[in-house]
């Protein structure tokens, strides 16, 4: 019946090596029915037939079994007796893209409500923002600093007179910068090379923010694929063709995580260009149905 069919909507699985979520239900009069599921990294859609579906489930449970086996041998394993190990579990921790400098990260910030926000890795070179507006080295080779791009959660600390507008989420600066533990579950793939309106509101679905965030959400992608599109015409090619070893070495010297080293240098002139203005110059995807960045934006930024 509709209501069972419907119970597995929600349901974790795995389908061609990849994550995905079960997200509603169609009935079929071929095959009496098919689930729509979304793959976990970029939202696209699929649709799986019963025997499929169940092949699915088993998949993931099967993974989730591996992965509980694999906890519980590390933790029975017992720790070293000698040598620093405080920084060995996330020293070679990478993420792929990350010579392009746009990646999600958890903002450490209670009013970020923990959930993936674009943001740009910043180098090492840059250095460290302290208190007093100076700069100073990174504390911690497990932290990495960012720039979250468009956060909505910044316009909350204004004056209450200032937060009490229409729309308070947009009230505040373009950036901010935070300093970020390094951990799966803080930093992820950036999935979006264009901006596509149909993507970016499947994956502001699964954040359970208000309705009244998306336009600052929508900015946050805007800049983060115009800077993501700079990279990789202007700055990206000489970090990837260097090698691992190259990179942990330069870490180590600069007491900094890798991907503090791996992140691309972005000239200053392209620093200071305010977002704001890139916004200004870039095409709105309420006008354009699929907006490219790769052919303009990149000239905006210059």
């Amino acid at each position: 019946n509709e209501i069972g069919r419907a119970f597995f909507i929600g349901q974790r699985i795995m389908w061609q090596r990849h994550e995905a979520i079960v997200i509603a239900f169609t009935p079929d009069e071929t095959y009496g029915g098919l689930w729509k599921a979304a793959y976990v990294e970029d939202f696209e859609t699929f649709d799986l037939e019963p025997g499929e579906l169940q092949a699915a489930i088993k998949k993931w449970d099967n993974k989730q079994k591996q992965l509980n086996k694999k906890r519980n041998s590390v933790r029975a394993t017992p720790p070293p007796t000698s040598g620093s190990t405080r920084f060995a579990a996330t020293a070679n921790f990478n993420i792929d893209g990350i010579e392009n400098g746009i990646i999600l990260a958890v903002s450490p910030n209670r009013a970020a409500q923990g959930v993936m926000w674009p943001a740009r890795v910043r180098h090492v070179v840059e250095g460290n923002l302290s208190v007093s507006g100076g700069v100073r080295r990174n504390s911690s080779k497990n932290q990495v600093q960012v720039v979250f791009l468009a956060p909505f959660w910044n316009g909350h600390s204004l004056p209450s007179k200032v937060s009490d507008a229409t729309d308070p989420y947009s009230l505040g600066a373009l950036f901010e910068f935070e300093t970020v533990e390094v951990s799966e579950y803080n930093l992820q793939k950036y999935p979006f090379d264009t901006i596509s309106m149909e993507k970016i509101k499947g994956s502001f679905m699964f954040l359970g923010l208000p309705k009244a965030v998306f336009a600052r959400y929508l900015d946050s992608h805007r800049i983060a694929v115009a800077l993501k599109t700079y990279a990789i015409k202007n700055i990206s090619d000489d970090h990837a063709s260097r090698s691992d070893d190259q990179v942990l070495a330069s870490a180590a010297l600069t007491e900094s995580h890798a991907l503090s080293v791996r992140t691309p240098i972005f000239p200053q002139v392209a620093l200071t260009v305010p977002f704001d203005y890139i916004l200004s110059k870039l095409p709105h995807p309420s006008e354009l149905a699929s907006a490219s960045m790769t052919d303009n934006d990149d000239g905006d930024l210059e």
